[in-house]
């Protein structure tokens, strides 16, 4: 058996000790040595949090005296914590002295951490790289911070996959997929708002704080106790009784548990496969879930259990109660056989079929039963022997199949649905309320209602023929029938919209007033229940549907009943800069999503201020589609980066009828952390050009005649050897696959490759004497783009010589920009004030051609940016242009005296582009749909000329060229 303990006071502690030992340690050690922290604790004393998204965590922390600043006030938020930081931070934090030799050929014994490695590497929480590196000056990644985490607590690996659902779980390295799923699992790490885990992002001490104050409250709030009996054998007292608080899982066959209360739920799961599982005396408050176990079989002995629940996906799985089990609710959502054997107690009061069960799936019931209820359609259930007391074929019910079997008896038969009864059992009342009915054998009394026929015995009966001696059957019948009861819901409930995690009421009114009002969920993984009065509480559990049953009985009424579907939804949101987008999945059919935003705080509208008053979208799932995308880009003024808002949803039909609460979201838009990064670069020389590969986030940048990159960062070094020197570099690029670079140099273009240290020239074939002023790259073919003066040349991956591409453009015109979607191929080049392109590779065609409006004559383009969806962005004449097909030239205006001079596109968010947008009064965004900018003016963003940007689309992340100087733009999630 293998215990989970979750939340343990042991281990639980030192988690509080590390957190407060690292934490302290954080303010004090830099990559080269200590500094010793500031003592006071006052968040105003810290000039650099004010407004930080972890701000609110920051400052939780100062208060209590977890962490502290450095001398000069500031606490450095953003500042990257390294390998070397981090171990140093366990050691320190956990008292581990114990050393063990190290030989990573990267650290030196004169390094100030290398002692500090060698104590973690005899702790065994750390490792190097394959090529024997430790790279202890690298940013500590997420992955890397939650191996040495789960390795310093000794958390087991758990068998839930907290992964599952992360759209980037598969990028979680392979080494690191137990430690990253472990640490999700006890809420160590987080995922992020756009449904990513981010197992390569590196950990700021923003991040830290945030991350550990994380593990701090598990330790405050432990988490019930897990129990796994994945092993056979026999588990619990041999007398007297064990209590186990929390759930149960059984994932193995041959297991019996005895003497033993379960305060939560057990499962059976699939893991069992065909084997047997034993209870004895064993009492379960929650829920019994059976999704594995065969045909010899799950057996229940002196066993009380509150409901159960089978699905098993061959149906092939049989259950036995004994001696004085008990069990108040049976729901079968699979086939299975239930059996009685030697009961003294209720047995298996109360069975329900529920769900989509196949046809060739057989249930079949042995023993006595007080209520037998068949909601599922085309089910085929067997009578073996016994008696059924009620037996309800409901309206959902079509087309069951239904034999008892010779001895058996039942005692009252409700046909509210087609059905075939067979057999040679008895039915001694028959109450038939459906056409298609048909019973071979002949019930003692019969009961048709009104304008109904059915064949019972072989022969077509109606109300007026049947030999009917007993009423109660839905009326039709020469005796007195009884009355009906009657319930009717607040409003029209049906395809109700529901959050997982939240409930909400359902009222109903029913008659006779004092009728007791039930109720079933036929999916209790999506929405579970409960019922006070007249009013059904539902639970949202996980996304998907959920059909709720209701029934009034009273006892001399016939019953009534009301079936509606629920929704449940978890919508997640994505963040842009002036936007935000919210996926509804599994909504209903043709439904309208109203949407209203405000100002954070703002007072809370109600449901018919936001359908009068807010935007809407329709889907019509009739139409093919499983979700609705919202965004907010329609709202005037724009959004602004980093700002909260309150954002309500309603949800109705097409007909206008209410299928929601009101659904509220506090969202934040996108934000950049900004910061100057120009360590290690040359002083006095303007940087010309940026360059970025989204894969492995190295920048480049063109200083004069030389190239310099950064990998973390923060710090730039020279790239290679072998440009010619005193002649100035045009132009740069980046094949991301790959990761070779390109840079332009007068006439010729050289690369240098990832695994080179020495730039070299590329092929042969270019004009001499004219100068390459623009390049391009397709990284999915490899070919390369060249403008030499008014012609673009070519060379493909691994070719040694450039051709010219096509013909058709304009002569004694320079080529100003190059542009290339990667999706399609297509490449695009400015000429003066018109911009070109080739689909084939063979002839250029002015735009205009393909549906594209021009923009105004006589204006010179200098930058060119193609979206995905094909809409081309130029800088003209120092102003925006949008070119979009077959509509007119969009000019969104700047600000009075504002000009443009570089652009880029921003990816994120949902459905739709944000273009970023470099000028001479800094950096501007576009919402693309709007046509309206947003100046971004937080958290240190720059305000002179920004003279050239680009941006990683992978990250987010943006570098800009302000006046000669680089600074790097981090998102804030």
């Amino acid at each position: 058996m293998i215990e989970m303990l979750v939340g343990t006071k042991k281990r639980f502690s030192k988690i509080s000790a590390l957190i407060i030992a690292i934490l302290m340690l954080i303010s004090s050690i830099s990559a080269t040595a200590l500094a010793a922290p500031t003592d006071t604790t006052t968040a105003k004393q810290f000039t650099d949090i004010k407004g930080h998204w972890a701000e609110k965590e920051i400052n939780d922390w100062i208060s209590k005296g977890l962490i502290a600043g450095y001398e000069d006030n500031t606490f450095r938020p953003d500042n990257p914590v390294t390998r070397a930081e981090f171990v140093t931070f366990t050691n320190r934090s956990n008292n581990l002295t114990k050393t063990a030799d190290i030989n990573f050929k990267d650290v030196k014994s004169t390094d100030w951490f290398y002692n500090e490695i060698q104590k973690a590497k005899a702790a065994n929480i750390v490792s190097g790289y394959d090529d024997n590196t430790f790279r202890p000056n690298n940013s500590i990644t997420r992955e890397e911070a939650a191996a040495i985490l789960t390795r310093l607590l000794k958390l087991q690996p758990v068998t839930q996959d907290a992964l599952k659902g992360f759209k980037d779980a598969s990028q979680v390295s392979d080494w690191a997929k137990d430690a990253v799923n472990t640490a999700v699992y006890y809420g160590l790490i987080k995922g992020y708002p756009d449904n990513t885990v981010g197992p390569d992002n590196p950990i700021t001490r923003a991040e830290t704080v945030v991350i550990l104050n994380r593990a701090l409250n598990l330790e405050q709030t432990p988490a019930p106790t897990s129990t796994i009996y994945d092993k056979a054998g026999t588990y619990g007292p041999q007398t007297g009784m064990n209590t186990i608080n929390g759930d149960v899982t059984i994932s193995a066959a041959d297991v019996t548990l005895q003497n033993t209360t379960i305060k939560g739920n057990l499962l059976i799961s699939k893991a069992v496969g065909d084997g047997n599982v034993t209870l004895k005396n064993v009492i379960i408050e929650g829920t019994t879930t059976i999704n594995g176990g065969g045909e010899h079989s799950i057996v229940l002995e002196d066993c009380t259990l509150a409901q159960i629940i089978v699905n098993k996906d061959d149906g092939k799985i049989r259950l036995v109660a004994k001696g004085a089990t008990k069990a108040d609710s049976v729901t079968l959502q699979s086939g299975a056989k239930l059996e009685e054997d030697n009961i003294t107690g209720k047995g298996f009061a109360n069975i329900s079929i529920e769900g989509t069960i196949p046809a060739n799936v057989q249930i079949t019931l042995t023993g006595n039963y007080d209520n037998v209820k068949v909601n599922a359609p085309g089910v085929s259930v067997e009578i073996a022997s016994g008696t059924v007391n009620n037996l309800t074929v409901s309206d959902t019910a079509k087309d069951s199949k239904i034999n008892i079997a010779d001895g058996a008896k039942v005692s009252t038969l409700t046909a509210n649905a087609a059905a075939a009864i067979t057999g040679k059992g008895t039915i001694e009342t028959a109450s038939i309320n459906a056409n298609n009915v048909t019973i071979e054998q002949k019930p003692i009394n019969t009961n048709i209602a009104s304008g109904i026929t059915a064949v019972i015995g072989g022969q077509a009966t109606t109300s007026s023929t049947s030999s009917n001696t007993v009423g109660g059957g839905g009326g039709g019948s020469s005796s007195t029938s009884a009355p009906t009861s009657t319930i009717t819901p607040g409003v029209d409930y049906n395809e109700a919209y529901i959050l997982a995690n939240k409930t909400r009421d359902f009222t109903f009114n029913i008659k006779p007033s004092d009728a007791i009002l039930t109720a079933i969920s036929d999916n209790t993984n999506i929405a579970t229940l409960t019922v006070n009065g007249n009013i059904v509480t539902v639970k949202g559990i996980t996304e998907g549907t959920a059909n709720i049953t209701v029934v009034a009985h009273k006892d001399g009424y016939t019953d009534a009943k009301y079936t509606f579907k629920v929704i449940v939804g978890n919508p997640i949101y994505a963040k842009n800069l002036t936007y935000l987008t919210f996926l509804f999945k599994n909504l209903g059919v043709n439904q309208h999503i109203y949407h209203m935003i405000l100002p954070k705080g703002s007072s809370a509208p109600s449901i018919s201020d936001v359908i009068k008053t807010g935007s809407y979208n329709i889907i019509d799932v009739s139409k093919g589609y499983n979700y609705e995308m919202v965004t907010t880009w329609w709202e005037k003024p724009l959004l602004q980066p980093g700002t909260e808002y309150d954002v309500y949803f309603v949800i109705t039909d097409f007909n206008g009828n209410v299928k929601s609460e009101l659904i509220s979201f506090n969202a934040k838009t996108l934000d950049y952390q900004w910061q100057p990064i120009n360590t290690g670069l040359p002083t006095g020389i303007e940087v010309n050009y940026l360059a970025v590969n989204p894969n492995t986030g190295t920048v480049y940048a063109a200083v004069y005649d030389s190239v310099y990159q950064t990998t973390d960062g923060a710090t730039w070094s020279s790239v290679g050897t072998g440009l010619p020197t005193g002649e100035g570099i045009n132009y740069l690029a980046v094949n991301s696959n790959t990761g070779t670079v390109y840079a332009a140099v007068y006439d010729s273009v050289y690369q240098k490759t990832t695994d080179g240290t020495t730039w070299s020239s590329v092929g042969t074939g270019l004009p001499t004497g004219i100068e390459v002023n623009y390049l391009a790259v397709n990284s999915n073919t490899g070919t390369v783009y060249a403008a030499v003066y008014d012609s673009v040349y070519q060379i493909t991956n691994g070719g040694t010589t450039w051709s010219s591409v096509g013909t058709g453009l304009p002569t004694g015109q320079g080529v100003n920009c190059l542009a290339v979607n990667p999706n399609t191929g297509t490449v695009y080049a400015a000429v003066y004030d018109s911009v070109y392109q080739t689909t084939n590779g063979t002839t250029w065609i002015n735009i205009n051609v393909d549906g594209y409006p021009s923009i105004p004559p006589g204006l010179k383009i200098s930058s060119l940016a193609v979206e995905p969806i094909d809409e081309i962005d130029v800088i003209a004449n120092n102003t925006l242009y949008c070119l979009l097909k077959n509509t007119n030239c969009i000019e969104p205006i700047l600000p009075n005296g504002v000009n443009s001079y570089s652009l880029a596109i921003n990816p994120f968010g949902g459905g739709y582009y944000e273009i970023i947008l470099g000028t001479s009064d800094g950096v501007y965004v576009l919402s693309d749909p709007v046509w309206d900018y947003a100046k971004i003016t937080n958290n240190g963003a720059p305000t002179g000329t920004v003279s050239y940007l680009v941006i990683n689309p992978k990250t987010g992340t943006v570098y800009a060229i302000v006046s000669g100087n680089i600074y790097k733009a981090v998102p804030i999630y």
